[in-house]
C-alpha cells in the first residue's frame, strides 16, 4: 500500500500504527490469517498540505 505521511510525525509510529489498523480490519472483516502489511511511504507533506493532496 502506497500512502503520504505529515511532516513532523514519527514516520516509524505511524507506518507500524497503520500496518495494525489495517490487519486488525483484514482480520475482522474476512477471519484470515494476515502474515504482513507492506506499506511504502510516497511522500511527506505539509500539514496545510494534507487534505489537498488526496
Amino acid at each position: 500500500m502506497k500512502l503520504n505521511l505529515v511532516k513532523g510525525k514519527n514516520i516509524l509510529e505511524e507506518t507500524l500504527r497503520i500496518q495494525k489498523e489495517i490487519k486488525d480490519e483484514i482480520v475482522h472483516l474476512t477471519g484470515l490469517e494476515v502474515k504482513r502489511v507492506d506499506l511504502s511511504v510516497q511522500k511527506i507533506i505539509s500539514a496545510g498540505n494534507a487534505l489537498s493532496e488526496n
